[in-house]
């Protein structure tokens, strides 16, 4: 499951394709060959993480049982986390931003809504979900309190990957004071 793309995103690259490739934007693609298309592929790839980070960040959302079908799961997840955050209702706009490509909105308020999850809530939490996740991928013989803390902990790890990737683009001057200090640690 991938966001849509973002034109911005483009807009992005472009300095990296000049700055590192010397390929303006509005380059003829036919003056490129095979080793140029790598360069360009290669570059692509490493600014894509935004778009990995959500695309997984999504794919987990996407295993739970879908909101309004006959099963109570949103309801026992509601109250075993002690939280209507989680309700389809609730998070419905951030689902559809990620979708839309905007993933770090709904990567904050998961980790802020995490954060809050701890002892008996959290076992709880992680049980109902493991138990969607036994019957959406029909494995019974996983224990689902094991699948559902792996889900939670996955989820977390993918808002943070959305944050990171979100981050200000650095400027060369700021890479070069990194490189330089880290050469004379």
């Amino acid at each position: 499951m991938l966001p849509d793309h973002r034109p911005h995103t483009t807009e992005a690259l472009l300095p990296h394709l000049l700055g590192r490739l010397n390929l303006p934007g509005d380059f003829p693609v036919a003056d490129l060959d095979v080793r140029g298309v790598c360069d360009v592929a290669t570059l692509a790839a490493a600014h894509s993480s935004s778009y990995a980070a959500g695309a997984h960040l999504l794919t987990l959302w996407a295993v739970l049982p879908e909101p309004g079908g006959p099963d109570d799961f949103w309801a026992r997840l509601w109250k075993t986390s002690d939280s209507a955050y989680l309700l389809p209702a609730n998070v419905k706009g951030q689902v559809l931003r990620a979708l839309a490509g905007d993933g770090d909105g709904p990567a904050g308020q998961i980790l802020s809504f995490l954060s809050g999850i701890a002892g008996d809530r959290r076992v709880a939490t992680a049980r109902v979900v493991g138990q969607a996740l036994v019957d959406a991928l029909d494995r019974g013989g996983f224990e689902a309190a094991i699948l559902g803390e792996a889900w939670l902990r996955d989820v977390e790890l993918a808002a943070w990957r959305v944050l990171l990737a979100a981050r200000p683009d650095d400027d060369p001057a700021d890479r070069g004071r990194f490189r330089q200090a880290w050469r004379d640690a």
